[in-house]
């Protein structure tokens, strides 16, 4: 009997945790406010205790989404986030956008994809929540994650992010539709989307940055160099590897180096594997389970432009694929 109750407070213990690794490390979800409005308050007066309705900040009303040169939805108001917060404070209108955003014009159409780019403050430069390296993506995330539950595939979803261009952070979230690339009316990719004009076009990756198709940046790396230095969001992500392939070892993992455009193709091939080789061996060390493969993109491939060096820095990562 005793044996019975230590085996099922241990599995207590044991559901406990996991419910909390995925939904607050994992997901993100603890500690902050809900993501569809803000909670109310209460305020005293000689007539007793009332809930106080939230307050949101104004907000202007400049949130467009173009496709095909075309607007398809417009003068919507910009969402909101508090300093240092990823989940958005939502007002009528917020979800008003996100129900059009789903609609059958726009991603009720299977062959559409969006691309969420988040913004971060100045003065939120360097800070990390979760997995995701800066308060833009995680913000990006955010947003998805409210898409996923209006029924959108996550997949269909690439994330990017940004400095604004100064604290009031009026417009945090950017909305790109793009479709999925076709040849000969086959679809062969749903990863990337064109960009620039003539007489050069450059193909953009888009990236997912999703659990199970994670993207980190060369904040990891020095510059130039193979030496592995794995920040915060980086840690939790291990983390969350090794509980995960604890729990799926038929599972393997792919990590793919990229660089960015400067030097030979030959060169930056050799760096990227040098780069997957070094986190592949830092994991091996924290016991990750499963099978752990590396290869390297080299500068083929970018997700911006190599020509300054904001767009190069991004191009300079490392991919994580669960298969």
């Amino acid at each position: 009997m005793r044996s019975i109750f230590l085996g099922f407070l241990v599995f207590t213990m044991w559901a406990t945790f996991s419910r909390y690794y995925y939904v607050c490390e994992i997901k993100n979800h603890c500690g902050e406010v809900s993501i569809f409005q803000r909670p109310t308050t209460k305020k005293t007066t000689t007539k007793g205790t009332k809930a106080v309705a939230p307050e949101y900040p104004k907000r202007a009303t400049s949130l467009n989404l173009m496709y095909n040169g075309k607007s398809v939805i417009s003068k919507m108001q910009e969402f909101h986030f508090d300093n240092g917060k990823v989940l958005p404070t939502m007002s009528k209108n917020n979800n008003e956008f996100l129900a059009k955003l789903v609609g059958k014009k726009v991603l009720g159409d299977p062959n559409n994809l969006l691309t969420i780019k988040g913004y971060y403050r100045p003065s939120e430069k360097g800070k990390t929540s979760g997995m995701y390296e800066d308060l833009g993506k995680a913000r990006a995330a955010a947003i998805r994650d409210i898409l996923v539950k209006m029924g959108i595939d996550e997949n269909r979803i690439s994330l990017d992010s940004d400095q604004a261009n100064s604290e009031e952070l009026k417009s945090p979230l950017a909305f790109e539709i793009f479709k999925k690339k076709k040849e000969g009316g086959a679809v062969v990719s749903d990863e990337f989307t064109e960009k620039g004009g003539s007489p050069k076009v450059e193909e953009y990756t888009k990236v997912k940055f999703t659990f199970h198709d994670m993207t980190f940046s060369d904040a990891n790396f020095e510059y130039n160099s193979d030496v592995f230095k794995p920040n915060n969001a980086f840690k939790l992500y291990a983390d969350s590897l090794k509980t995960y392939f604890d729990l799926n070892p038929t599972k393997s993992l792919s990590i793919i180096g990229h660089t960015d455009a400067i030097g030979s193709d030959e060169y930056n091939d050799e760096l990227g594997l040098r780069r997957a080789q070094s986190v592949k061996k830092y994991l091996k060390a924290l016991n990750v389970k499963g099978e752990i493969l590396t290869d390297s993109k080299g500068r083929r491939y970018p997700m911006a432009t190599n020509d300054d060096d904001g767009g190069r820095k991004k191009n300079r990562r490392v991919n994580f694929v669960i298969e």
